[in-house]
């Protein structure tokens, strides 16, 4: 059983008020879910992906019901990564959705895209085009809730470690060429932290 914690911050915050957020996410079947992420979409719907294996799920809980239903699987990847802030990354655009995922296997990121509110899923595009680049598994993704997506990864092509990134203006579904973000003048930036992106009110893009 995975149990998601809410947390409303705040001067009025209490453990009281932090305990009765809580919901449970029921995994039945599922021993080992790991690492999950969590979007909320403009209706107030919450969405959660984590990985189990090498199968990627996500469940989606209403404002108005108060719980998840069932995990829905959405792919299955030879060796996904998980464990160390590796693993699925969600962000919800009305009732479009565009889930992010690495493959330890053949190193690279791939998309998938759910246009019902997570009841079924399709494959999108692969985020990085230079194959086995983002082999180091870590990966960031944000959106605007209005179709604007940035994802971005940590990417080997060029030899040293550098965080590249690829934007999205419908949801996941297209994504514009990607782009060098950073590469460090010492060689590298750091090989093993995960990067990390925000999306600002007026379409700004920060990463980190």
């Amino acid at each position: 059983m995975t149990r998601l914690l809410l947390t409303c911050l705040g001067a009025a915050a209490s453990m009281a008020s932090v305990l009765a957020a809580s919901l449970e996410l029921p995994t039945p079947g599922l021993p080992a879910p790991q690492q999950p992420q969590v979007a909320v979409a403009a209706d107030g719907a919450l969405h959660v992906v984590f990985g189990e294996g090498s199968a990627i799920f996500a469940s989606r809980a209403s404002g108005a019901e108060g719980k998840f239903g069932p995990p829905v699987k959405v792919a299955e990847l030879p060796k996904l990564a998980l464990g160390m802030r590796r693993g699925p990354r969600v962000v919800a655009s009305g009732s479009q959705l565009v889930v992010t995922a690495i493959s330890m296997g053949d190193g690279d990121l791939y998309s998938w895209l759910s246009g019902d509110a997570g009841k079924t899923w399709r494959s999108g595009e692969r985020i990085n085009t230079v194959a086995n680049s983002a082999r180091e598994g870590l990966h960031a993704m944000a959106g605007d809730g209005r179709g604007l997506v940035s994802c971005v990864w940590l990417d080997l092509r060029g030899g040293g470690m550098e965080v590249w990134s690829r934007v999205s203006r419908d949801g996941g579904v297209k994504w514009e060429p990607e782009v060098r973000v950073y590469a460090s003048p010492d060689g590298a930036v750091c090989t093993c932290c995960v990067p990390s992106v925000a999306i600002g009110p007026r379409g700004e893009i920060a990463a980190m």
